[in-house]
């Protein structure tokens, strides 16, 4: 193994022991951020390797609310990947889970690619995306202990929760709509939970964060990503089995569960 392996060598091992996190040495974790993001871009590269390939971006803590819980003053990303990707809901939550979420979202599919240079306007990211969907983003906070805990910069080399996600159909008229006034909700067997894309990032801001944020780290988004644009709905827990789970955003469609 070269030194560069050896560096990844215990965030791959954490990676193995899923659904429980192996706690990464203290003194192995990133220090800040900027390190957890060239992690996290090594790190992605190394699972290529080993066949599992990145598929797009989650953008987390797109609220106000979900930052300070961090000690952040900006949204976060991190990948998602073939391996995380399910046709159904009910595929998605078989997984053996410990303490699982869902959440209620917007995603993109893009249609070409876009780097830091490029117009970032709110018409020119609507032609840069091919498809937008209702999405649903599974995470599971597997550490034992509070995620702040842990530390955002270390939680960047995990894919921040990560599970799994699903997308809907195809939104056919998602473009005529005010994507900063979307009601989201989430039903686990009866019980409901609202949200708005009025309360978080909305939408389009959340991409062109992100298309900045990848250019700032010597990245680049490129056509073909899927981008989970942020939980409508406060990260929503959830025992399994459910009987009943529905996702929905206004105008994007419905993801159902139903025994």
């Amino acid at each position: 193994m070269n030194p560069a392996e050896d560096d990844l060598a215990p965030f791959l091992h954490a990676r193995s022991g899923r659904p429980r996190w192996v706690p990464v040495p203290e003194a192995r974790r990133p220090r800040d951020m900027a390190e957890g993001y060239r992690l996290q871009h090594r790190l992605h590269a190394a699972l290529a390797a080993q066949g599992i390939h990145h598929v797009g971006y989650k953008i987390g803590c797109t609220s106000m609310a979900g930052q300070r819980s961090f000690g952040l003053d900006e949204p976060v990303y991190a990948g998602i990947f073939d391996t995380t990707r399910a046709a159904t809901l009910r595929e998605a939550l078989v997984a053996p889970l410990l303490a699982p979420m869902v959440e209620c979202e917007i995603a993109f599919v893009m249609g070409a690619g876009l780097d830091g240079d490029a117009d970032l306007s709110d018409d020119a990211l609507g032609a840069a995306v091919a498809t937008a969907h209702v999405a649903c983003e599974v995470v599971d906070a597997r550490y034992g202990v509070p995620p702040p805990e842990i530390g955002a910069p270390t939680l960047l080399t995990d894919d921040f929760l990560h599970v799994g996600f699903v997308l809907g159909p195809p939104a056919p008229d998602w473009r005529t709509l005010p994507l900063g006034a979307r009601a989201g909700a989430i039903e686990i067997d009866g019980a409901v939970h609202a949200g708005s894309t009025a309360e978080v990032l909305a939408p389009f801001e959340a991409l062109r964060w992100l298309v900045r944020k990848l250019a700032a780290n010597g990245e680049r988004m490129e056509a073909g990503a899927v981008v989970l644009t942020g939980t409508l709905v406060a990260p929503t827990p959830i025992r399994l089995p459910a009987r009943h789970v529905a996702i929905e955003v206004e105008g994007f469609g419905r993801l159902d569960l139903r025994d």
